[in-house]
């Protein structure tokens, strides 16, 4: 049974305000919660219940109930979100948004999954037809990835059709990393690196000093440098001086969420003294999900 998304969204405040109270709900009420208009809610209602979705009583304690029908269409129940650390993602870029709660609403039929999330934030970063992605959530380490269909910001709600949703494995950065770090030393040349980076197929190389990391230099500036007829600078006087590291004991949430902060797709690794071990990319996390959706089939 396919939905329009007005409908699913009276439903959906209907089962919830059904489950708060206990008792019938009034068209009055749910347009009240919905703010819409109470002609509307009750047009909508009228539809429903001839799709046996929603039966009304009258009397003192009358009002609209859902069906287990409707039940069965709209059975997950809302998934908590840490408050103040989960933010939208839109078109890959970290917004000001902070999820608060996602409502996944499970249809049967053409339409497939949506989701409803509630979030407080700039709700004009976002708009009707962006793609956006939360995610994980603390219960579940659930992601969802979906483009956005309504946004009502009268009551912090963004309704959007999920494209993906997976649940992010329990591992260590540890579990995952790469543990053959090829590093360079600073007092290298940068054709060297290039050498490096090639004979080893590379992207990225840890430019490390008796174990202490002096910073990164990335296939990109390699080979931008080369085109300037840099390739006997040493690497230490040209080395990109930001990078990001992350523990090998960290849960991959952790790295996740850097990469996504810092917009990069890799990590050193280091030990509890600062010292580097490993790297991780996203390659790396990537190839591991799909090693853990395979083994849940």
């Amino acid at each position: 049974m396919a939905l329009t998304s007005a409908q699913l969204e009276i439903l959906h405040a209907l089962i919830k305000l059904y489950n708060t109270r206990g008792k019938g709900i009034k068209s009055s009420e749910l347009a009240h919660h919905l703010g819409r208009h109470e002609v509307s809610v009750r047009r909508l209602l009228s539809v429903m219940k001839g799709l046996g979705l929603v039966q009304s009583r009258v009397g003192p304690g009358g009002g609209y109930l859902p069906t287990l029908k409707a039940l069965e269409l709209v059975k997950s129940p809302p998934i908590p979100v840490d408050t103040g650390s989960l933010r939208l993602v839109r078109e890959g870029v970290r917004t000001d948004i902070t999820a608060i709660e996602i409502d996944l609403l499970d249809v049967s039929g053409t339409t497939g999954y949506r989701a409803i999330i509630r979030a407080a934030g700039d709700f004009s970063e976002v708009k009707v037809g962006d793609y956006i992605r939360v995610g994980p959530t603390a219960f579940g380490r659930l992601v969802v990835e979906g483009k956005i269909l309504k946004i009502d910001r009268e009551n912090g709600e963004i309704l959007i059709d999920v494209a993906t949703m997976f649940s992010i494995p329990k591992l260590r950065v540890g579990d995952v990393m790469s543990r053959n770090l090829i590093t360079i030393d600073p007092d290298k040349t940068v054709k060297e690196a290039a050498e490096i980076l090639y004979k080893h197929d590379i992207r990225a190389l840890p430019v490390v000093k008796d174990g202490e990391i002096a910073g990164l230099m990335l296939s990109k500036d390699v080979l931008h440098l080369l085109a300037k007829g840099k390739g006997e600078e040493k690497v230490g006087d040209v080395v990109r001086k930001e990078y990001f590291t992350v523990l090998e004991e960290d849960d991959i949430v952790e790295a996740i969420s850097k990469m996504t902060k810092h917009k990069t797709g890799r990590l050193i690794v280091t030990d509890r003294r600062g010292k580097p071990i490993g790297i991780v990319t996203r390659t790396d996390l990537l190839s591991r999900f799909g090693e853990a959706f395979q083994q849940s089939d």
